[in-house]
Formats: C-alpha cells, structure tokens, sequence
C-alpha cells in the first residue's frame, strides 16, 4: 500500500484536516498521472476565497491531453450531426435531449 498525504473534512460540518490515505499499488490497466502543480486549492478553501476563470488549461496542456488520450485510444462519445440540423440539435439542448456529445459536421453541409 503507498500512504499519500491530503486533506479531509470528516464530516459536512468539520474544516478541512490532515489525512492520509493508504493506496494500493498501481496495476497494469491503471493510468498513473504526475500532478505538476498542487497548493493554490488549499489556500483558496482555507481561506474561503473564489476563482473565476476557465476551468481548461492552455492551448499547451490541452494539447498535451489530446496527445495522451491519442496515445491510449481515449476517444468521446459522440452524436455527430450535419450542419442543416443545427436548429434540431439547438432544440433538443433546450430540452436537454442530448446523450452524448454533439459534434456538428461541416463538410457535409
């Protein structure tokens, strides 16, 4: 088991403490991720600040995950849909009709 340190709210009412965690040991179908950058979330919880902003990286961390995802065959679901359907596909947002991904196709238009 490897222990890794964090942070735990107990239960809904108590503040964030030390806590660590016992986990086992990656297998061979599991996906290890090396976290570059940690520390500014505390700060915020703690400290009960906001950040506002877009919630996705640059252009070079998005790259980086197309190219893992690439690398592993990780691809999303879809509902590929023509150009001339784009007010149906608008309608079927509205009512939340949407399973998967909408992709609209433009060169099929």
């Amino acid at each position: 088991m490897i222990k890794t340190k964090s942070y735990a709210a107990l239960d809904a009412a108590s503040p964030l403490v030390p806590y660590e965690i016992q986990r086992r040991e990656p297998g061979p179908d599991d996906v290890q991720i090396e976290i570059l950058y940690c520390g500014v979330c505390f700060n915020l919880i703690l400290k009960r600040r906001q950040l506002a902003g877009p919630l996705i990286g640059g252009m070079r961390e998005t790259r980086e995950v197309l190219d893992f995802c690439a690398q592993l065959d990780i691809v999303s679901d879809i509902e590929l849909m023509p150009m001339n359907y784009i007010n149906t596909v608008y309608q079927r947002m509205l009512k939340s009709d949407v399973k998967y991904r909408f992709v609209i196709d433009m060169a099929r238009f």
